[in-house]
């Protein structure tokens, strides 16, 4: 939806410079600042300017966000994969984010996750086994993995395939889910050596409206 902009001008002096707004019919708003470049202004829900040096409005960026959401919420399950880097690795207490979290008022279903450990040149290791690898909810912390003892592939000394399945979840509220990233983290103590190696994570996941 492409909005009808009235023709307004507005001149102000600030200090003997002059900062001029033009508003035209159509699809930007043309801002220039003195005799500086113009910037322009979008209104286009579909973002279909795709203009490098132009702003959008609030109503466009809120129209596109809410487009894009929905397109999730139809497309079922999805796939997001993310790199988990060997300095990552090494500070894994740290979790990573491997789906970004949806915005209010949906939430990510875990459908499993694949990982691949690509070997570099020395062994991770554990300095205290077990030191489980769990996928959970950021702020809530809302575990969608069992127990998951990373013993027999974090500490591997060749390439390896790993997958992780979903849990049963009771008893958590709308707010231990709903607008949450999924993320990755070490529960023990962070590796140490794994030299080379890092782990691709190929998360699956479906967005769904809490309807809440």
């Amino acid at each position: 939806m492409k909005k009808l902009l009235a023709l307004i001008t507005i001149v102000c002096f600030l200090g003997g410079a002059s900062l001029v707004f033009a508003a035209a019919t159509g699809e930007k708003v043309t801002t220039i600042h003195g005799d500086g470049p113009y910037m322009p202004v979008y209104d286009e829900d579909a973002m279909g300017s795709d203009d490098a040096g132009g702003l959008a409005t609030q109503q466009s960026i809120k129209a596109y966000v809410d487009t894009e959401l929905a397109a999730d919420v139809a497309a079922g399950v999805q796939v997001a994969t993310v790199v988990l880097t060997n300095a990552q690795l090494l500070a894994l207490e740290t979790p990573v984010t491997l789906v970004a979290a949806p915005g209010t008022g949906y939430f990510l279903e875990f459908v499993g996750a694949t990982l691949i450990l690509n070997y570099g040149s020395a062994a991770c290791v554990e300095p205290a086994a077990p030191d489980d690898l769990v996928i959970q909810y950021n702020t809530s912390g809302v575990d969608v993995v069992g127990t998951w003892d990373a013993t027999g592939f974090i500490d591997a000394t060749a390439d390896e395939i790993a997958t992780m399945i979903p849990v049963e979840i009771t008893g958590a509220t709308s707010a231990d889910f709903e607008g949450l990233a999924l993320e990755i983290e070490n529960s023990g103590t962070n590796y140490t050596t794994c030299a080379g190696t890092t782990i691709t994570v190929h998360t699956s996941y479906i967005v769904h409206a809490t309807g809440l």
